[in-house]
């Protein structure tokens, strides 16, 4: 048994920290907060653990003039943690949670060459064999008049002290230990370039040898025309390359008329790289796209731009990428508007996304009255069934009042259809399906003061459109303060509307508050929600303060009738024949050359109202308005006023058509009494049988069949004299059933009912099926089907029999639910 007493803290100091080992001047160790750790444990003992936490180390001059010349101000390392352990058995044991290390700027200048700064690294190893690794390297700069410039990182020594342990056969003594010294290549390393203004540029190239990765940026200016090409080679676990490459002709461009020029092409390529759709999306929030769509000062911002690509470009093994970019412009000469616009296209796991940048400056200049830019990216997954749109504005304003928001829109369709697009956000009471993928978004706002805190005027709004409900919402809001006195304010609401059966939320708010020495002295507040419309209900409270004296009055009232406003019935039975009656229901797909026995005659005439269909067509017959070989409840928001059950039974065209169901895409909630629970659990969309497909055999005649063996021979004749003798070596090959498939597929023959009926039954050992979706209906405390029948292929039909068993037995209301049937065991 083992007693732990919790952690607790015995000092939590501010944030710059106190000091466990220093000199005069505040150079030492540091620790911003101390731990305790007390355990008991039966049969082993007691343990005492103190962690000293956030610890760094904090260098300076020491009122040393030399040293104030090379290190600029106070210099402190990254933090760590640092944990003493003391063991009734075991004893003292140190611990230490990561490396430390300490870059130190500097301001070492000599001839050529200039020290930008100084790198300290300790990594502790603290196993059976226990050493300390040691790196010592430097940034340095080397010019030459001006004209070329050379940068590497971290270029030096790595050394490891071997405390415990036998050290290895090449490291050198150094005093009781044994040390291994090597020499550390630089991680990075630039060249810049410049020749009077006429050829300018340079390069930059990152070395990770532990991740081997290998990524650089090469740009040159020649007069008014750069070249710009960047790259990342992984060479670890797997290959992968990722390349850039554009040419930018601005300022000037290429003149295409009607004022419009192309600033800059170019075009992307990856060889196992994969575009990560939501960092993509995330790159448009934080305007890390800009990396991607002709970069500015790309050898100032390497780093940043490598980092960028890489999460946005990931390695992903067989796959490929390729996209073409373009930049154009128009009103010269300064351009009053520039989109950067991409398409990247992912193969074999097909993706193609859309993505660019639109800048808009009225008047064209850095201090534009108007300046609007907006980031977007689209992109299609087919494997997925998804579509995904996201738009935001970035350093945009109106004079001088900052404009801000996101935009999203999403698509999925196949199974588990749904839809959101949304302008600035949603509803506080909506959230979005998680399948959707839809982040955090700003509100679209405009700040009508020019600063954003102190003080501030605020206006907000959105906008959000789903597969059955409207959202809105708005907001202003105020705050100023001066001298210890201020006050702030808001007003706002929010409206959700469910479209189908019709219901709406609505919310209201406002207060305004005096504030002293930053408390309310004195407020009022209003909040109010509205439901409706059967019944109508509000619900709210009215606050009022002052100083120490608080009033609140509630407001909850429900008036008007609790049934829904009628809605005359519907001849769901005449809409259906309507269905029938119109030709944009009906399609006849022509099949491929190798089936047409028949060619149609050119410019055949065809009158109103008729379809033409080749006699080998694919004839079918879908409509959208209503789902078959179910029992619908509501049509909208009307209910239905005669038959509410319909089917296509059949096809003929002379004879029976040999037929097959054809599916679509409903919203339940259009045809369906459900309740809320199950308008929040069940699917927007389900697939329900919308029509028939005819088979197009049935329209062609065909002989008798006659079942016969076929196959072929080979073999070799070297001349007419030694045919006799090569005869034996004459091979007859019988052709399997597989081969007999694809040889005859397509055929008159491949096409007769006796051939598919029998080749439907064969086996063909590649073929994978997937199951289509059912539902069960399960108790909720044991998750057991309440009902031993199988499970039915639809949600809404489930839900129907769920409706139907608690119609028989009252006392099973509430304790029955819906599931898929995959989740039960």
């Amino acid at each position: 048994m083992a007693v732990k007493i919790v952690p607790f803290s015995l000092s939590e100091p501010a944030d710059a920290g106190e000091p466990l080992l220093a000199i005069p001047g505040g150079i030492g160790l540091y620790q911003r907060g101390v731990a305790l750790d007390l355990t008991a444990t039966e049969g082993q003992g007691f343990a005492a653990s103190v962690r000293f936490q956030r610890c760094f180390v904090r260098l300076g001059a020491n009122g040393d003039s030399f040293i104030a010349t090379l290190i600029p101000g106070v210099q402190e390392s990254q933090g760590f943690d640092l944990e003493l352990t003391w063991d009734s058995k075991r004893g003292v044991i140190f611990n230490s949670g990561s490396a430390l290390e300490l870059t130190i700027p500097l301001r070492a200048v000599a001839p050529f060459v200039k020290l930008d700064a100084l790198h300290l690294a300790l990594s502790p190893r603290l196993e059976a064999a226990s050493s300390i690794g040691i790196e010592l390297s430097a940034d340095a700069t080397a010019s030459l008049l001006g004209v070329i410039e050379a940068t590497v990182q971290r270029l030096g020594v790595t050394a490891r002290l071997y405390l415990s342990g036998a050290p290895p056969a090449n490291a050198v003594p150094v005093g009781p230990f044994g040390a291994t010294i090597d020499f550390k290549p630089p991680t990075g390393a630039g060249l810049a370039l410049n020749l009077a203004g006429l050829l300018s540029g340079g390069g930059f190239l990152s070395i990770d040898n532990e991740k081997g990765q290998y990524s650089g940026i090469l740009s040159v200016n020649l007069i008014a025309f750069s070249v710009t090409a960047i790259a990342i080679i992984n060479t670890r676990p797997a290959f992968s390359l990722f390349a850039v490459i554009t040419a930018d002709f601005t300022p000037a461009g290429i003149d295409i008329g009607f004022g419009f020029t192309i600033n800059a092409i170019g075009g992307l390529l990856g060889l196992h790289r994969g575009a990560d759709l939501k960092a993509l999306s995330d790159a448009v929030r934080s305007n890390a796209i800009a990396s991607l769509m002709f970069p500015r000062d790309p050898l100032a911002n390497a780093t940043r731009i490598l980092s960028d690509l890489q999460q946005m470009f990931p390695p992903v093994q067989n796959q490929f990428l390729v996209g073409p970019m373009i930049q154009m412009g128009w009103g010269k000469p300064a351009g009053m508007i520039a989109m950067s616009l991409g398409v990247i296209i992912e193969v074999p796991d097909l993706k193609i996304a859309i993505l660019g940048i639109l800048k808009v400056l009225v008047p064209p200049l850095d201090e534009a009255l108007l300046r609007i830019q907006v980031n977007f990216v689209g992109s299609i997954d087919f494997a997925q069934t998804f579509i995904r749109f996201d738009a935001s504005l970035f350093d945009s304003r109106l004079l001088y009042y900052s404009l801000e928001g996101d935009m999203a829109a999403r698509l999925r369709w196949g199974h588990d259809a749904n839809f959101a697009v949304s302008i600035g956000g949603f509803s506080p009471k909506f959230v979005p399906a998680a399948d959707l993928d839809i982040p955090s978004m700003r509100r679209i706002a405009i700040n009508l003061l020019p600063t954003k805190d102190n003080p501030r005027l605020r206006m907000e709004s959105y906008y959000a459109v789903t597969s059955n409900t409207l959202q809105h919402g708005a907001r202003v809001e105020i705050y100023a303060a001066a001298m210890g006195f201020g006050i702030q304010g808001y007003l706002g609401y929010d409206l959700l509307a469910q479209l189908s059966p019709l219901h709406f939320e609505a919310s209201f708010g406002g207060a305004i508050a005096v504030l002293a020495g930053g408390e309310e002295i004195m407020s009022l507040g209003l909040d109010l929600a509205l439901s409706g419309p059967s019944p109508w209900h509000v619900k709210g409270q009215v606050k009022f303060k002052l100083l120490f004296v608080k009033i609140t009055v509630g407001i909850d009232e429900t008036f008007g009738s609790p049934d829904a406003p009628s809605v005359p019935d519907v001849d769901v039975a005449a809409e259906f024949r309507r269905q029938i009656a119109d030709t944009r229901n009906w399609t006849a797909t022509t099949p491929g050359q190798s089936e047409l026995l028949v060619q149609l005659k050119p410019k055949l005439p065809i009158a109103a109202g008729e379809i033409l269909a080749h006699p080998s067509s694919t004839l079918e017959f879908s409509e959208r308005a209503i789902p078959l070989k179910v029992t619908i409840q509501r049509f909208g928001a009307a209910k239905p006023s005669g038959p509410s059950r319909f089917e296509v039974t059949g096809m003929t065209a002379g004879d029976d058509l040999a037929v097959a169901p054809v599916q679509s895409e409903f919203a339940p909630a259009q045809f369906f009494e459900l309740s809320n629970d199950a308008k929040v659990s069940a699917p927007a969309f389900q697939a329900f049988d919308s029509g028939l497909r005819a088979d197009p055999v049935a329209l062609v005649r065909f002989g008798k069949p006659v079942r016969r063996d076929f196959g072929y021979e080979d073999g070799v004749i070297d001349s007419a004299a030694q045919e006799f003798a090569h005869r034996s070596s004459v091979l007859s090959h019988a052709v399997d059933t597989l081969q007999a498939l694809d040889l005859l597929a397509g055929s008159s023959a491949g096409r007769s009912d006796l051939f598919r009926a029998r080749s439907a039954t064969l086996p063909t050992g590649t073929e994978v099926r997937l199951a289509p979706v059912g539902y069960r209906v399960v108790d909720v405390a044991t998750m057991k089907p309440a009902v031993a029948a199988a499970g039915l292929d639809s949600h809404v039909a489930a839900q129907q029999a769920l409706q139907r068993i608690v119609a028989e037995s009252p006392a099973l209301a509430g304790r029955l639910t819906v599931v898929p049937e995959h989740e039960l065991v």
